[in-house]
């Protein structure tokens, strides 16, 4: 528990997964607050001496005292994936949309889930899995896991680029969801009414200790500074597209 009475979940600096799960991390869960997805609270933590020493003493190894920290969600439990799972995916769409319909009411007008489908295409999302979809106590969506944004875990600024032959339904547990096309319009709203000055803040108060490359950070500067302009567009292309596709 840290001072200010919450509970947090830490990736310490050291984590097998590299440093920049770290960033990862920290900006997305910054970017998700900003667009509104249902995502814990993210901020970057400084472990106390005893707590290095606790971890240390467990075999894990802390590389500064500052980590990230998500925050603890009592009662978050992580969704299973449908009966027989991904198979041959055959009929995979069909039985996830059942799957979800039995735990979430009015699975395909809920918008939490349009907006899980904008953040991981703009925010590059690789390796998404089916168990970052969690219920809260109350049986509402909520997400995790951005480890693998932004391109990846390497300091990679040529991957920080917004293609839109990539653009597409991301998360598995969307699959077979996602029939209105109308839904996903709200999230673009919020997306295309971020200035650049509000989107490069979450850019700021990262620990130094993290090594974060500086062409780097001028690479994801530049990224960020076309959500409105590329992104923003490149995804209503997408769903003109899809609309075309059912209609023809």
């Amino acid at each position: 528990m840290g001072n200010d009475g919450q509970s947090w979940v830490v990736k310490v600096h050291g984590n097998p997964q590299g440093t920049k799960v770290l960033f990862n991390e920290l900006i997305s869960g910054r970017l998700a607050c900003l667009l509104g997805i249902s995502w814990p609270l993210v901020s970057p933590i400084e472990l106390t001496g005893s707590a290095i020493d606790a971890l240390n003493s467990h075999g894990v190894t802390v590389q500064s005292p500052f980590g990230v920290g998500i925050q603890f969600i009592p009662g978050l439990q992580p969704v299973p994936m449908p009966p027989g799972g991904y198979g041959d995916r055959t009929n995979f769409d069909e039985r996830n949309r059942q799957h979800l319909s039995n735990l979430i009411p009015d699975v395909s007008h809920c918008s939490a889930l349009y907006g899980k489908c904008v953040f991981d295409n703009w925010v590059l999302l690789q390796d998404c899995k089916y168990d970052t979809l969690c219920l809260d106590s109350a049986g509402q969506p909520m997400f995790l896991d951005a480890s693998c944004a932004f391109g990846g875990l390497e300091w990679n600024e040529g991957a920080l680029r917004f293609d839109d032959t990539h653009i597409d339904v991301q998360s598995p547990f969307l699959h077979g969801i996602l029939d209105n096309l109308d839904g996903y319009r709200p999230w673009l709203e919020r997306l295309d009414g971020l200035s650049q000055e509000i989107l490069l803040e979450t850019l700021k108060e990262i620990p130094a200790a993290w090594d974060v490359p500086r062409n780097y950070l001028d690479a994801m500067q530049s990224f960020l500074s076309q959500t409105s302009p590329i992104f923003v567009q490149q995804f209503r292309d997408w769903i003109a597209y899809q609309r075309y596709l059912t209609s023809t």
